[in-house]
């Protein structure tokens, strides 16, 4: 899945194994299509690692926590964008960041103890193990283009990394951040936001006149601006991306988040491809892992469409007893049920066992590809949705899932 010897993964502890499952979501499959299920990745984007841990780093540098903070904070940014979003070629290498940790690890481990300090060791495990299998020609082949945590309390989070060596870019999101954040605020705003159907999926005569999305995630995303930030952060995010790909011609581009994460990467990914904007590349491709649902019916029809047209590659992994991809499934203000959209592989409990299917709208009808479905106990919900758990069970099936495509799971339209 990851390296040569993925059980290698499973002696590190479980926070260590989190920080991997988020951070290969972008990287199941290899940059050329057609994309694999789990194989092709190759361990790289490890700057994905960093979704939760390189805000921390910035605020214990402002605090002159660390050694040179000063420097360390001259090399991450003082918040907000990593380069401030206009000079690209400043990115932020993996091995920078390596040198900060080793810098630090006293105090890093004395504050966050294994849970901070284990998912860096991850990162310098794969960095190591690419240089040895000669994967890396250069320590800036993976680099983090743009972090953006700035307002952080009322701002989603987001980043960008490229790999130069599988020529991707990748657009990560955070998941829900507990601590002084408006993530669960709009987790949390149920009811249903009106939108214009993009003229391209109008084109369609199929398409819905008006699509519905979770009002907390689209607002989160689209409508989130205020004085002291003009822009949007889907502005922000679609003009980082047109000077990236203006610059590397070529790359493809990949989306992936976690919880929260997943249904904003999913609802860019939609505009995204919906954009008729030559500077972004299609297929977009999309890996999402625990995400709730971002619209209703209209928003599966609109978004199957784009699918139907090859502009969007989706697989969205559950865990069967993850609630949180369950969620509220319904809008009571609006009496509208919420849906998934994208191809969905969901992960059980007990061995290799699985089910993948995608459901079709036209004609409507499910389209199951294989697996068992035979669940003998309920984990802790909690733990279920924990990244860990999902990292687990793609790691115990990988051998049934190593051959598939993505393409394999999505209907002849």
């Amino acid at each position: 899945l990851f390296l040569s010897d993925p059980t290698d993964l499973l002696r590190c502890d479980a926070v260590g194994q989190s920080f991997i499952a988020l951070g290969r979501a972008c990287s199941l499959g290899p940059n050329s299509a057609p994309a694999h299920l789990v194989r092709g990745g190759r361990a790289d984007d490890v700057s994905l690692f960093l979704a939760y841990s390189l805000a921390e780093l910035r605020r214990e540098a402002k605090a002159g926590n660390l050694k040179e903070s000063k420097k360390v904070l001259h090399l991450l940014g003082q918040g907000g964008s990593t380069n401030g979003g206009q000079n690209i070629g400043k990115s932020l290498a993996v091995a920078d960041l390596l040198e900060i940790i080793d810098d630090n690890r006293y105090y890093l481990k004395r504050k966050y103890g294994l849970y901070g300090l284990s998912s860096f060791d991850v990162v310098r495990r794969i960095d190591e193990r690419r240089a040895k299998t000669k994967i890396v020609k250069s320590k800036r082949s993976i680099t983090l283009e743009d972090y953006n945590d700035s307002d952080e309390g009322r701002k989603l989070v987001y980043g960008i990394a490229m790999d130069r060596n599988e020529r991707r870019i990748t657009l990560f999101f955070r998941g829900t951040y507990p601590k002084g954040t408006n993530d669960w605020t709009r987790n949390l705003q149920f009811d249903m936001r009106k939108c214009p159907t993009p003229p391209l999926v109008l084109e369609d005569d199929r398409a819905p006149q008006q699509v519905l999305f979770h009002r907390g995630f689209y607002e989160y995303m689209f409508d989130n601006q205020d004085h002291d930030h003009p822009k949007e952060r889907y502005d922000e995010i679609l003009d980082h991306l047109k000077k990236l790909f203006k610059k590397h011609r070529g790359f493809k581009l990949y989306i992936t988040g976690h919880s929260l994460g997943g249904a904003l990467g999913t609802m860019t990914a939609f505009y995204l491809a919906s954009s008729l904007d030559p500077d972004i590349p299609k297929p977009i491709t999309v890996f999402t892992f625990g995400s709730p649902m971002a619209g209703d019916e209209s928003f599966r029809a609109a978004y199957q469409i784009l699918e139907s047209k090859g502009l969007i590659r989706h697989l969205r992994v559950s865990n069967y007893e993850d609630m949180i991809p369950k969620g509220l499934p319904f809008s009571v203000a609006d009496k509208k049920l919420y849906k998934h959209v994208g191809v969905d592989l969901v992960l059980y409990n007990r061995k290799p066992w699985y089910e993948i299917g995608y459901k079709r709208v036209w004609p409507a009808q499910r389209v199951p590809k294989d697996g068992v479905a035979f669940p003998k106990f309920t984990l802790n919900p909690v733990r279920a949705h924990d990244i860990t758990e999902y990292l687990g069970r793609i790691l115990d099936n990988f051998d049934r899932l190593k051959e598939y495509e993505l393409d394999d799971f999505y209907p002849d339209f």
